[in-house]
Formats: C-alpha cells, sequence, structure tokens
C-alpha cells in the first residue's frame, strides 16, 4: 500500500510527544473501568500514539428533555460516500454488523478527518484486517464529515488501504451518539477513539491512536481463549 506523504512526516513529528501522553484503554467489564498507559516499549514502533481532543457539538449532547434509552435497539444505515452501506444495530451497548458472517471480534473507530493520528489510526486498523481478516471486522466512523474536506475524506481511505469500511455520510453523528451513550459521561472527545467487541459485547475502549502492538496482543489473546 502507498501511504500518503503527509504520513512518514507527521510520524516523525509526533515523536517527542509520546514522552507526555499515551493511548489509554479501559475495560468494559470493569466497574471502575481501569486505564492503562502504554509502555515506552512501544515508542520506535508507535509513534503514532497521540490524541485530537475535540468538543462534542451540542447536538449529540443528552438535554434534560432527551434521555438516551439503550435497552431500545437502534439501527444504523451508515454509507462510505460511493454507493456502499453498512447497516448496524446497537441495544444495550451491544454491536451487530447485519448482512455479514460473524466475525468473533469487532473494531469500531472514530476518526476526526483533520487528525493526523487518526489518519495514523486508519492505517494501522488496515493492517489489524489483514493479518486478521477471517476473524476481526474493522468499522471507521468519521466524526462531524460534513465539516471535512474532501481530500481529508480520501486521505483516511488511502491509510486505510481500502482493507475496510469507513462510513463518511450524515447518520455517522447519529450512530457516534448511541456509542457516546454507552460511555461515562464526557464534555469531549480523545480522538481517534476506538472500540473492540467480543461477540458483540464492548470489552476495550482505547482512547488516542492504538499502537498496533497493542491491538495484536488484545486480539491473540481473545482468539487464543476460544480453543
Amino acid at each position: 500500500m502507498k501511504l500518503s506523504p503527509l504520513l512518514p512526516l507527521s510520524l516523525m513529528l509526533l515523536m517527542p510527544l509520546l514522552w507526555i501522553e499515551g493511548c489509554s484503554k479501559s475495560d468494559h467489564n470493569e466497574s471502575n473501568r481501569t486505564k492503562r498507559q502504554v509502555t515506552t516499549d512501544n515508542i520506535m514502533t508507535s509513534p503514532q500514539n497521540t490524541t485530537v481532543t475535540t468538543t462534542i457539538p451540542q447536538e449529540l449532547n443528552l438535554t434534560s428533555t432527551q434521555e438516551s434509552n439503550i435497552s431500545t435497539p437502534s439501527r444504523f444505515i451508515l454509507d462510505d460516500g460511493n454507493g456502499t452501506q453498512q447497516v448496524l444495530m446497537l441495544k444495550e451497548g451491544n454491536l451487530t454488523i447485519e448482512g455479514e458472517d460473524a466475525h468473533p471480534i469487532t473494531i469500531v473507530s472514530l476518526f476526526l478527518a483533520t487528525s493526523i493520528p487518526s489518519q495514523a489510526q486508519a492505517y494501522i486498523l488496515g493492517k489489524v484486517k489483514e493479518r486478521y481478516k477471517e476473524k476481526v471486522s474493522v468499522i471507521g466512523i468519521v466524526f462531524h464529515p460534513k465539516t471535512a474536506q474532501h481530500e481529508e475524506l480520501r486521505t483516511l481511505t488511502e491509510e486505510s488501504g481500502g482493507n475496510y469500511f469507513i462510513a463518511k455520510g450524515e447518520h455517522n453523528d447519529h450512530f457516534i451518539r448511541s456509542i457516546i451513550d454507552t460511555l461515562p459521561k464526557k464534555e469531549s472527545l480523545p480522538l481517534p477513539m476506538t472500540l473492540l467487541y467480543y461477540q458483540g459485547a464492548p470489552l476495550y475502549t482505547y482512547e488516542g491512536a492504538v499502537p498496533i502492538e497493542m491491538l495484536e496482543h488484545d486480539i491473540k489473546t481473545l482468539l487464543e481463549g476460544e480453543h
């Protein structure tokens, strides 16, 4: 796959930031949602490990008169802007992909099209999908796509290698709103944000660009547990 010319330079510029900020991971199975920091062992192979924080738009926030009911099934028809659609079902935080052979692991990543960390994450997830295509489904969701430029959206697709579906349509924010409802209340989103589902149930939330070593470790651990 041919990388965007911006990516190698961006990774070098982001290298110093690794010493002050890391990707954090939350375990949905623990009541206190324990987080752990990426160790410095990943620095040389994962220089994209940074975040961009963006304010949650008012239309995505819950108001006093609009309460979320996550126990009610929600069906989302997402599109990639080129005529391809993906249908997702979300109920009580559990995720189902319609019309696709069930893979044990589903990874959903929320991207900010203008952010270099999101572009780096798009590339990493493309590699993950290449290596575990029979076991892992990957879906990218562009945050607030109506504010993104065509060139920025094209860059995300190029970085992904075209290996997985990236939603860029008008229903993205509705889906993201439903995802936010399943997480502890936030005033802002650290993007990229990646969620890993196992057998449809939410297992991990990663805030920031996730090193491929961390994703592969978690994927391998889950798959080995099936045997």
